[in-house]
């Protein structure tokens, strides 16, 4: 075997795991009735408006009893969203399913597909 071959062999086995980790991605997202084709059409546009966004799907997985409401419906509905500060009620209607995705990546710590998208 070449070097070349080694070389792809070797970048192919480190890819493994995030392959593996974007499958579960993919079957989690199904599970809360997000198609992961949807999600580019759905993310914020504005790149602070993605960060705050970012910053509420922590925030629901840092919190034991929120995040396991959100597990157990598949959805975050008015009666969870009425515990963060007002602030974020706009946000938290209008990119939901934004928020939601990235609420999996952090709740099922999802290490290899926040290393690859640098969070």
């Amino acid at each position: 075997m070449g070097v070349h071959q080694e070389n792809i062999k070797a970048a192919h086995k480190a890819r493994s795991p995030l392959k593996s980790e974007m499958i579960e991605y993919t079957q989690l997202l199904e599970e809360m009735k997000i198609k992961i084709s949807d999600l580019p059409r759905l993310s914020p546009q504005n790149a602070d408006t993605r960060q705050k966004a970012i910053k509420v799907a922590k925030m629901i997985s840092d919190n034991r009893n929120l995040s396991t409401l959100v597990n157990e419906k598949k959805k975050l509905t008015r009666k969870e969203m009425k515990q963060f500060p007002i602030e974020h009620h706009k946000l938290l209607k209008k990119y939901k399913t934004y928020i939601m995705a990235w609420w999996i990546i952090y709740a099922k710590d999802l290490i290899h597909i926040k290393n690859y998208i640098k969070f």
